[in-house]
């Protein structure tokens, strides 16, 4: 199984990050795509992939970490770019709680007057991140939280190829276009076993364009729980009983699929 994205460096896991790896490897588990949110992050992440098997990093900044220096996660990303298999986790998030946060926080710095200025600001910096994925040849990440078709048309704009809408909340039909028209992959997370939403998008994605993902330590089977990578499993469960198949084959299925996307190094 292949968790197609996680925060295993989020402080939750830092207590006992190794314990936790060695416990999905031991279940199941043989990658673990490891995302980064910012600059303030970046660095850990590439130590984790370098110290513990089965790791391996993604580089972003993530929609609410937008007013980040572009320029220095920019730079780490090139100063790492033959280690990573992907940027991420980048994106929109149109939410607005988010929107509300961001705007307080880049009233002084960025001169904020509205949820317009936050909503540009976003665009900006995913406009970067898909620049940089597309000069490394690598997928892309993507958090589109309450901008599902916002980020898709960016994406399609700039003529992307790879890309993983992750945890994606909009229309199924958006999700389902953006897999049949763009080639663009859809993570399936252990709270589809919980959330009908997911169930939908398993049902109307085609097969070959699904991958399972945890999203560590958020989206967990049961709420209240930290999520952890073996729960990968729950979303195999869930394509599995939307679909009719196997759980065997499903396994299969999207492992093949997160094979085709990432270029992982043969040995790690």
């Amino acid at each position: 199984m292949i968790d197609c994205h996680s925060h295993l460096c989020d402080e939750e896991f830092d207590e006992d990050r190794k314990a936790v790896v060695e416990f999905s490897l031991g279940n199941g588990v043989s990658h673990i795509v490891v995302a980064s949110t910012s600059s303030a992050d970046a660095a850990k992440v590439i130590e984790a992939c370098s110290a513990l098997g089965g790791l391996y990093p993604a580089m972003g900044v993530h929609p609410c970490f937008c007013l980040d220096n572009l320029d220095i996660v920019e730079a780490t990303v090139m100063d790492h770019r033959k280690s990573l298999v992907a940027i991420g986790e980048v994106g929109l998030d149109f939410t607005p709680r988010a929107l509300n946060d961001l705007l307080e926080k880049g009233k002084e710095t960025w001169g904020f007057k509205s949820v317009d200025d936050v909503k540009e600001r976003q665009r900006v910096v995913f406009d970067r991140m898909i620049d940089i994925g597309l000069a490394l040849d690598l997928p892309l990440i993507v958090h589109s939280r309450s901008a599902g078709h916002y980020a898709i048309d960016m994406l399609e704009k700039k003529r992307v190829k790879k890309a993983i809408l992750h945890a994606f909340d909009g229309k199924a039909h958006h999700a389902e276009r953006a897999a049949k028209e763009l080639g663009y992959f859809i993570t399936i997370p252990p709270n589809a076993v919980r959330i009908e939403s997911f169930k939908k998008l398993a049902k109307r994605v085609p097969i070959e364009k699904l991958l399972v993902e945890t999203d560590s330590p958020s989206l967990p089977p049961t709420p209240g729980e930290r999520n952890v990578p073996a729960n990968v499993r729950y979303g195999i469960e869930a394509i599995a009983e939307t679909t009719g198949r196997s759980k065997e084959e499903i396994e299969k299925i999207v492992t093949d699929n997160a094979m085709s996307l990432f270029s992982f190094p043969p040995t790690h």
